[in-house]
């Protein structure tokens, strides 16, 4: 509906397929499908959920993520997730188990999981969990 609207008032905006149209209600979508995102880590989000909750199209929120992040979506997404299980590995509880930490933030495949954080990080997660637990104690 926006394109319609904008091809109506503005046609020389819609030329090229692969240019955003321009937001003026500024970036509050966006930051609102961020915020969104933080609070549902430990849920599955595929990238038609971004577009439905944002009611952006997945081209744009692809072109708003690598403007903002670098990166495309989901893989901003798995940084968040990782960066969730690393704040609570270094606070972990007694009894808390790197697998569980994993799973609370949206983790399924371990060995997948083990290996992100080691390539994000530089060291294993049950490393981390470790040094946390013996600097703590």
């Amino acid at each position: 509906m926006f394109r319609l609207v904008a091809a109506v008032i503005c046609p020389e905006t819609l030329k090229g397929k692969d240019r955003v149209v321009p937001d003026h209600r500024g970036d509050r979508p966006f930051d609102d499908l961020l915020e969104w995102i933080q609070a549902n880590l430990h849920t599955p989000i595929t990238p038609t959920e971004l577009s439905r909750r944002s009611a952006y199209s997945q081209r744009n929120l692809q072109h708003l993520f690598q403007r903002r992040f670098g990166c495309s979506p989901m893989p901003w997404v798995k940084r968040q997730r990782l960066s969730a299980v690393r704040a609570d590995l270094l606070r972990a509880q007694p009894g808390e188990t790197v697998a569980a930490i994993a799973r609370r933030h949206g983790f399924v495949q371990m060995s997948s999981f083990s290996a992100s954080f080691r390539e994000r990080y530089g060291i294993t997660p049950s490393l981390l969990l470790r040094h946390s637990r013996h600097d703590a104690g």
